[in-house]
């Protein structure tokens, strides 16, 4: 309930925005404007790098205990797809993680996909531009491109964040599999499972 409140609430706040401001929803085509920065501090236009792949893209946080959960599911879900034109991005866009006045944030990042020995690409968001436009509430929200880079899934990776379940919904692989068949996503939204709520710049800086 509360995810749908604030589901709820951010729509509400941007019905007065216009259209260059506005999240994408499902059959948006994503702007090619749109760049992030890479580990590597090497800036990627989406749409240039991703020419006739799909694209996943997962929103995530370094401090979200749940993501470490979310972050092996993906890694199989990536080896399930990699000889299909797919490819699986995770969207840093969290102010907390991304700036500091007194560590290099960069190198804590990069030290932790080594540590962990993360297979998973991860993107940098910063003034979180991106996850305002897909509208990404936490981490582990859950986004499908198709290869025209059109918003195909908005939503939920699974419903069984805590892995107690037998069989699970896996909604992101559904779509995935859908877009490659080029057909729909059998529920191209899927309520978010909550995760850390994305930390955005403060509106003073």
């Amino acid at each position: 309930m509360k995810m749908l409140a604030l589901a709820s609430l951010s729509l509400a706040l941007l019905a007065g925005l216009d259209d260059e401001k506005k999240p994408f929803g499902i059959g948006d085509k994503v702007k090619p404007e749109l760049v992030l920065e890479t580990l590597d501090g090497k800036s990627l236009n989406l749409v240039e790098a991703c020419e006739d792949e799909l694209v996943v893209l997962v929103f995530w946080s370094l401090r979200d205990p749940l993501a470490r959960t979310y972050e092996k599911r993906l890694t199989k879900l990536q080896k399930d797809f990699e000889k299909q034109p797919v490819r699986f991005f995770l969207v840093d866009s969290n102010y907390d993680e991304l700036f500091s006045p007194t560590i290099d944030t960069l190198a804590r990042l990069k030290e932790f996909v080594e540590k962990q020995k993360l297979e998973l690409e991860i993107l940098l968001d910063h003034d979180n531009i991106w996850a305002d436009r897909f509208g990404a509430l936490s981490s582990n929200h859950a986004f499908v491109l198709d290869p025209r880079h059109f918003v195909r899934f908005n939503g939920a990776i699974d419903d069984d964040p805590k892995g107690t379940r037998t069989e699970r919904r896996e909604w992101l692989k559904q779509a995935i599999e859908a877009v490659l068949a080029r057909s729909d996503a059998p529920h191209p939204i899927a309520r978010p499972i909550k995760g850390r709520p994305i930390q955005r710049k403060p509106r003073s800086l």
